[in-house]
C-alpha cells in the first residue's frame, strides 16, 4: 500500500529515517497521541516548505508502531521532476450558432477529446487549450445577443473531456467564456489529474483594437464583452506531479507585472492560452513569441502558450503554439494551420535553477516602484 502510494505521487528516491523517543513508564496513550499530533504539525509545516523548494516531502509510515514502541519511522521522498506538457492547438472554424449552440459546442468538445487522446499517446501530464476554446473568437464582431457564447462550467457539456483526462491522468487548463450572474469573464478552469477543480483564473487585462481595411483586420471588441478578472494572480499545485502552475490569458502576456507575481509565488509553469491572429499584418507572425520568451527568462519559469491555428472565416490565426524554457529558449513550435498536440518533456528543476541564476526575488526593490501604481 505504502509503495503504491509513493508510485502514485511520483516518488523518485526514498530515504527511511528512524527516531527513538524515550517515554516514561507512566506515559499513557493520550500523552503519546499528543506528541504524535505535534510532530504531525511540524511535518506539515515542513512539507509546505519542501513542496516548493526541494521537491521533497515527508511521509509518515506507522502511527501505531509509534504508540506501541515510541519509535517514529518516516520517509523523506524525493519527487520526480520531469513532466510532459502540451498545447491542444485547435485549427480552423469552431462555429457556434444560437439555434444549435449545444450541438455545436459538443462537436468542439469531441475535437478536444481527440486531442486529449493524442496527448495521452504522447505521455502528456498537463495539457492546455487555446483561449475561448468552446466557441469561435466572437470578440472580432459585435454580437448584441451573445449569451449563448458563454458557459457556467463545470457542466455536462465538458464531461466527455474530463472523463478522458481522468482516465489518462492528465491535468487540464480549459479556457472559455464564463457566465457568472450578469457578468461575463474570459476565464480558464484548472483541473487536477483526477478531474477535480483546482481553481479558476479570469483574464485581468482586456484589450480593444480598432478594425482596419486590411484583409483580416477585424479588430477586437473584448471590452464590450468581458469584465476584467477579479481573482488575482493565482498558482495551482498539482500534487501528483509536484508541479506549481499558473495561468495568464492572451493579452495578459503584454504586462510583466502578472508574470512577476506568479514567479514570486513559485510558479514552475505558466500556461497562456491565446487567440492571436495576423489582423492582416505579417509582422505579427514574426514577433509572435518574443514577449513570452522574455517573461520566461526574466522570471525563471516555463511558459506554454497554445494558440489557435488556421483560417476561421475572415480571421487568419497565427497558430505556432510554443513551449519555452526558463532561459527563454523555444523548445517546440506548432504549425500555423494544423489541429494538433504540441508537446515536450520538461524538467521542473530548471525553473529552480533559473531563479538561482537570476535571483530577481532577492534584488528587486518594490519600495522604489510606487510610480507604477499611481
Amino acid at each position: 500500500m505504502f509503495l503504491r502510494g509513493l508510485t502514485k505521487v511520483g516518488c523518485r528516491e526514498l530515504k527511511i529515517v528512524t527516531v527513538n523517543f524515550c517515554f516514561s513508564i507512566d506515559a499513557n496513550k493520550q500523552c503519546r497521541s499528543s506528541v504524535y499530533r505535534r510532530l504531525k504539525e511540524i511535518f506539515l509545516n515542513y512539507n509546505n516548505f519542501l513542496d516548493s523548494k526541494t521537491k521533497s516531502f515527508i511521509i509518515h509510515i506507522d502511527r501505531q508502531h509509534f504508540y506501541r514502541t515510541g519509535t517514529l519511522v518516516f520517509g523523506i521522498c524525493r519527487m520526480e521532476t520531469k513532466v510532459k506538457i502540451a498545447s491542444l492547438q485547435l485549427s480552423g472554424p469552431t462555429p457556434v450558432e444560437p439555434t444549435t449552440k449545444s450541438r455545436d459546442k459538443q462537436a468542439i468538445v469531441q475535437r478536444l477529446v481527440q486531442l486529449i487522446r493524442q496527448a495521452a499517446d504522447q505521455g502528456v501530464n498537463i495539457a492546455c487549450t487555446t483561449e475561448l476554446c468552446l466557441t469561435p473568437f466572437f470578440c472580432r464582431k459585435l454580437i448584441r445577443n451573445n449569451d449563448y457564447l458563454f458557459d457556467d462550467l463545470p457542466s455536462p457539456l465538458i464531461e466527455p473531456l474530463l472523463e478522458e483526462t481522468k482516465k489518462n491522468g492528465i491535468a487540464l487548463v480549459l479556457a472559455y467564456g464564463e457566465r457568472e450572474g450578469v457578468k461575463r469573464y474570459n476565464a480558464a478552469l484548472v483541473f487536477d489529474t483526477d478531474g477535480t477543480v483546482l481553481g479558476k483564473y479570469r483574464k485581468v487585462h482586456i484589450p480593444a483594437y480598432f478594425p482596419s481595411n486590411l484583409p483580416g483586420g477585424t479588430g477586437s471588441y473584448e471590452r464590450l464583452y468581458f469584465t476584467p478578472g477579479d481573482l488575482g494572480f493565482l498558482t495551482f499545485f498539482i500534487k501528483n506531479l509536484n508541479a506549481r502552475i499558473a495561468v495568464q490569458i492572451c493579452y495578459d502576456r503584454m504586462f510583466p507585472e502578472g508574470y512577476r507575481i506568479l514567479g514570486l509565488k513559485g510558479a514552475d509553469i505558466v500556461f497562456n492560452p491565446t487567440n492571436y491572429a495576423t489582423y492582416g499584418q505579417e509582422y505579427r507572425v514574426k514577433i509572435w513569441g518574443r514577449l513570452v520568451q522574455s517573461r520566461a527568462y526574466e522570471n525563471g519559469l516555463f511558459v506554454c502558450i497554445p494558440n489557435k491555428a488556421g483560417i476561421d472565416g475572415d480571421r487568419e490565426n497565427v497558430g505556432r503554439s510554443l513551449i519555452i524554457n526558463p532561459r527563454g529558449d523555444i523548445l517546440v513550435t506548432g504549425s500555423g494551420d494544423k489541429e494538433e498536440v504540441v508537446s515536450t518533456e520538461i524538467d521542473l528543476e530548471e525553473a529552480q535553477e533559473g531563479r538561482r541564476r537570476i535571483p530577481y526575488w532577492r534584488d528587486r526593490r518594490p519600495d522604489t516602484y510606487g510610480d507604477l501604481v499611481k
